[in-house]
């Protein structure tokens, strides 16, 4: 076994498998799949990814991470709120989920993640109104939104949370305040990057293992399919910024554990999302000439010095052209 050191995932890694032992009761992880399969309890269990996810999430720093899966008998208190914002929205607490369907469609979708989202602060109504109408407000759009936040609060006390204090309203404000520690995928994600690059920062790439792949994980699913306006935009923006972020980091650490397809696969995503930026170039170089494929890395080069020409009309670097002739010999 090749040892692996850092956060969670990547403890072990098992010759012939693509599976990485997480430092946690002994988890093996699918690397390809959201799979896990928990072997370090009597009776092996399966888990999916977003499970496993906040059993060691509470390691990153953050505001509100769960030190652990709500349910399994505890109280109130004790439990977790988990929301997932990205992919198919969604809230559970314990062993009860409100699924998407039940948030009353896309209206209720938007305004659950926003106040979400902003919940360290007051929203007014106003704000909310124009962002979940973005071009044109309705002509009763404050009765209209007072009916899907009255909804919202009906579904999530539906998972046993008191409707009185889940959103509240005074001041013609709303606020996202429900009486039990709250964990959001994307938070946890974002918070999962930080120690992704502190851990590349610090010279030990393998303690980047787990937190990028948490990270690309949860960054790589769609926000709000099918909605859009400045503050869905803008939350896009930043999502995207910090995938690039997290598939950074997930290239270093992939690469120090000698998984170099995985790696140069995904140092060639951050080049189509980024294709302008002279570093992720740099980066797939010098993938491709540790796996021998000079030939490929030269072709990467003159590629990217064809589209800065044609699109930009300039030149690579000086530290980019250096790479391309230390690698053309």
């Amino acid at each position: 076994m090749a040892a692996l050191d850092g956060f969670g995932l990547g403890q072990d890694l098992l010759f012939g498998y693509a599976l990485h032992v997480v430092n946690l009761a002994g988890v093996l992880l699918d690397a390809l799949h959201e799979l896990l399969l928990v072997v370090g309890l009597e009776l092996p269990t399966a888990l999916t990814f977003d499970t496993l996810f906040h059993l060691f999430s509470s390691g990153l720093p953050g505001r509100q991470v769960a030190s652990s899966p709500a349910g399994f008998g505890e109280s109130l208190e004790r439990a977790v709120l988990r929301i997932y914002v990205t992919g198919t929205v969604q809230v559970e607490l314990g062993q009860r989920l409100l699924s998407e369907s039940q948030l009353g469609g896309p209206q209720g979708r938007f305004v659950l993640t926003y106040l979400v989202t902003e919940r360290e602060r007051a929203v007014t109504q106003g704000e909310l109104a124009e962002a979940l109408w973005s071009e044109t407000l309705p002509p009763s759009w404050a009765l209209a939104l007072s009916a899907i936040v009255s909804r919202l609060r009906a579904r999530l006390a539906g998972l046993g949370l008191p409707r009185s204090r889940i959103i509240g309203n005074a001041f013609g404000c709303y606020q996202f305040t429900p009486p039990v520690d709250v964990w959001v995928d994307v938070e946890a994600a974002l918070a999962a990057v930080d120690a992704a690059e502190g851990a590349i920062g610090a010279g030990d790439p393998f303690a980047a293992y787990g937190p990028s792949l948490i990270a690309v994980t949860v960054l790589r699913r769609p926000f709000l399919t099918g909605q859009d306006g400045e503050w869905v935009e803008g939350r896009r923006s930043v999502l995207a910024s910090n995938l690039v972020r997290a598939l950074d980091c997930r290239v270093e650490a992939l690469a120090a554990n000698q998984e170099l397809e995985l790696a140069l696969t995904h140092a060639r995503e951050v080049v189509r999302l980024e294709p302008y930026r002279e570093s992720s170039y740099r980066r797939l170089m010098r993938m491709l000439d540790a796996r021998g494929e000079r030939a490929e890395a030269v072709r990467v080069y003159q590629d990217f010095g064809r589209l800065l020409k044609k699109d930009l009309g300039v030149s690579p670097s000086d530290e980019t052209e250096a790479l391309y002739r230390e690698i053309a010999g």
